[in-house]
């Protein structure tokens, strides 16, 4: 399988690893193993340098808690041995081993925020604005075919089946492109769209800050006109969890 990611040109796996030993990377990613997911990793470089092909781009996601602040440098080291990029991420719940030396951590991230609530509290935007842009730039399908929008939903769909109808159609269908009026503010809430139940549209709705994003039609004009590199070329990069 690890021969025929790079065989195939798959073009990209975000690996969450969030630790750089085998003893902080457990403590979340429980019954996990660091050492067998370096090694897969170790794998894929192998066969890329053997077909010789940057494909798949891989990525580390570290998500920061107290118990790991101290090997962020560390990961981001091996990160950079391992040919991948590295970035850091803030935890779902900051009452789950909350980060314990926070100017350690802004040190380490170069970012100003430890925690979701202190980066609205700092922005005025929930940190998951930025996952919307997914529907524009790397719509989520789901393993069956099923359009997912983004990675945050798993209650609802957007009806059509990538597999069956094609991910153009699907992509553009009348709910994604109503999803995305919703998002910037330019349309009505449909209720029957996943996004009218997610926590990050409700607080765009109650605040008013909504997406910042050409219309589609000026998005396609946009991108017809721009040249394409090889890499532009290539399907949308997948997100897999590890």
């Amino acid at each position: 399988m690890l021969e025929a990611l790079v065989q195939y040109r798959f073009h990209g796996m975000t690996c969450s690893i969030d630790g750089a030993s085998n003893e902080t990377y457990q403590q979340y990613r429980v019954r996990g193993d660091f050492d067998r997911v370096i090694a897969n990793i170790e794998t894929i470089n192998r066969h890329k340098k053997k077909y010789h092909s940057p494909y798949p781009y891989l990525k580390w996601q570290f998500v920061v808690f107290g118990h790991n602040e101290h090997e962020i440098e560390a990961a981001r080291r091996k990160a950079a041995e391992l040919d991948m990029e590295f970035y850091t991420k803030l935890s779902w719940d900051e009452s789950i081993s909350p980060v314990r030396d926070a100017e350690r951590v802004r040190k380490a991230t170069g970012q100003p925020s430890v925690s979701r609530s202190e980066h609205e509290k700092e922005s005025g935007t929930d940190y998951m604005n930025h996952v919307c842009n997914q529907l524009w730039d790397l719509p989520q399908i789901n393993w069956n075919g099923d359009v997912l929008g983004c990675c945050i939903n798993h209650w609802g769909r957007f009806g059509g089946n990538a597999f069956e109808d094609g991910l153009d159609a699907v992509v553009n269908s009348p709910a994604m492109r109503d999803a995305r009026a919703m998002l910037t503010g330019r349309g009505p809430e449909r209720t029957d769209i996943p996004c009218s139940t997610c926590f990050v549209y409700r607080k765009m709705k109650n605040s008013g800050k909504w997406m910042q994003r050409p219309t589609d039609t000026d998005a396609r004009r946009i991108a017809a006109a721009k040249p394409q590199s090889p890499a532009d070329a290539m399907p949308a990069q997948e997100s897999v969890n590890g």
